[in-house]
């Protein structure tokens, strides 16, 4: 008889992986921009950020954290399974 394996050990999907990554860069981006802001409201330091940043930081952000996922992705798909 084969054991089963507990549900807890199934490999989630690709796109759940990278929904997750996405959601993960999307939020280190806005935590970023509020960083900017405690820096430049609270603290009041200068900043050299255009006003270009508040989109850019939470998109580049996302992009990184897909580029690891499907990374991350890859190296799954190419080691070996016990």
């Amino acid at each position: 008889m084969k054991a089963e394996r507990p549900e807890a050990m199934e490999r989630e999907s690709p796109a759940a992986l990278l929904g997750v990554a996405a959601w993960c860069g999307l939020l280190a981006g806005f935590a970023e921009l509020l960083g900017h802001g405690i820096r430049w409201f609270v603290l009041q330091e200068f900043l050299f950020l255009g006003p270009d940043v508040i989109w850019t930081a939470p998109v580049v952000n996302a992009v990184l954290f897909l580029l690891l996922g499907l990374a991350l992705i890859a190296a799954a798909r190419l080691a070996p399974r016990r």
